[in-house]
């Protein structure tokens, strides 16, 4: 074993900084077709590259074509394999990253461990070959491991050369966040709504994008991200589509720099509602909506519930209901299936608030229920319609969250308690919402 191994990871480390550094794409056990593909000078990794492996670049070390031959995963176990092609005496070593585990098994079998390095490697000596010969050595790990970065050193003779080439987990980490409609402007996602399918963007330190990717219920994730300093960014104008940012406010940066190795969670991006713009946009009729109102709302369900349907069968009530209980916080609303919890709402609708939350609750309650029935605003895109109702949700949750009244929500709700202010805006806003187009007392 050659004791520069160290000095050269130092140097290959220092190497890829100065390149500039690039998104290896992890591959998952559902995509395990798609490859990397090396740039011809460098280990480095391009972004999102889904080349065959029969394309991917050689590396020349120690007079031995190396390449690497890919990952697989089968029966709960992952390897990673890779060749080499020359002639003369050779010494193959692959890193072993702490972060695989210890391996289940090895091809060729029985390398010798070699420790020297700090972190262990498994090192092969095939027979000397006078002629050219390919070598195959492949390690293999428990579980479902990531692809990373590991260093390889091919020793021929008296020429020793390392390289970072794909391998188990080493050298990349993941960035992850969630934005969200931030209901009491703190720039943390308490117990808030998380604004689904926008799209987030990863820039690394020259400002130039290597990723991007889409919210999930408002969560996202870059996943075997190479070690560095990079930008994660969000535009406010996507936000909610036509209208752009006119009535929505960032309560977070939109552009958020950080370093990584370790991980970083938690970069999140919060928006709240302009609401008092966009009700005075409402009442003016700049923006028109046809959503109907809570009294419209409730004797709709009173009909249904006595046997006498009028708009609505019940079993259409129903439907509106489950999308109810499907949408934004985990249980915003916790109604019951079948008639009860048809019974459920009507008794919210129908009972006069006597306190600001109840107020809200009800008009809450007739949003959503606008909304799942293609209701709203007109000619304006949905999204501005879908952030106003979360961020209302959050509202609710967080007044719930300081108050001893009893209501139909998560019980579990820890966040920050919403100002008086802040609960007498939104209930303006979603009751213009409600009656600013036609809803009224119809």
């Amino acid at each position: 074993m050659n004791p520069t191994r160290s000095s050269l990871f130092q140097f290959s480390t220092l190497f890829i900084l100065c390149l500039g550094l690039f998104i290896l794409g992890c591959q998952k056990e559902s995509d395990l077709q798609n490859s990397i593909e090396k740039i011809s000078t460098s280990p480095l990794i391009e972004p999102n590259a889904v080349s065959p492996l029969s394309d991917v670049q050689a590396l020349l070390l120690s007079g031995f074509e190396v390449q690497y031959e890919g990952r697989s995963y089968s029966g709960g176990k992952t390897t990673f394999c890779y060749s080499a092609t020359g002639s003369g005496q050779l010494s193959f070593e692959v890193e072993l990253p702490d972060c695989a585990g210890t391996p289940n098994s090895y091809s060729p079998k029985n390398p010798t461990i070699d420790n020297s390095g700090g972190t262990p490697a498994a090192e092969w000596h095939p027979p000397t070959s006078s002629s050219q010969a390919t070598y195959t050595f492949c390690v293999t790990y428990n579980g479902n491991i990531k692809e990373g970065l590991v260093l390889v050193t091919v020793f021929n003779g008296s020429s020793t050369e390392t390289e970072l080439f794909p391998g188990a987990c080493a050298r990349v980490f993941n960035i992850s966040g969630r934005l969200f409609a931030d209901a009491n402007a703190n720039g943390q996602p308490d117990n808030e709504a998380g604004i689904d399918g926008k799209e987030v963007f990863l820039l690394d330190s020259d400002g130039s994008q290597v990723a991007s990717t889409t919210t999930d219920d408002g969560d996202y994730l870059f996943e075997c991200i190479i070690q560095g300093d990079y930008t994660v960014k969000v535009i406010s104008d996507d936000i909610t589509g036509t209208t752009n940012s006119t009535y929505i406010q960032a309560t977070t940066p939109t552009e958020i720099d950080v370093t990584i190795g370790p991980d970083q969670n938690n970069v999140n991006f919060g928006f709240e509602t302009k609401t008092e713009l966009l009700t005075d946009e409402m009442k003016s009729g700049s923006l028109k909506t046809n959503a109907l109102s809570v009294n419209y709302w409730k004797g709709q369900f009173q009909k249904a519930l006595s046997g006498r349907p009028d708009d609505f069968t019940i079993a259409e009530l129903k439907g509106l209901i489950s999308d109810i209980n499907g949408f934004g916080l985990s249980d915003p609303f916790k109604f019951s299936s079948g008639d009860a919890g048809v019974q459920q709402v009507y008794d919210i609708l129908r009972t006069k608030p006597s306190k600001d939350i109840d107020a809200l609750r009800s008009e809450l309650l007739a949003n959503e229920l606008n909304h799942f029935d293609d209701r709203g605003f007109l000619n304006v895109d949905g999204d501005l319609q879908e952030v106003m109702i979360l961020y209302l949700e959050g509202v609710l949750a967080n007044a719930v969250a300081g108050s001893a009244s009893s209501l139909t929500l998560k019980s579990s709700t820890t966040a920050a308690a919403t100002s008086t202010t802040t609960l007498s805006r939104s209930i303006d806003m979603s009751r213009t919402f409600n009656s600013g187009g036609g809803g009224g007392d119809h």
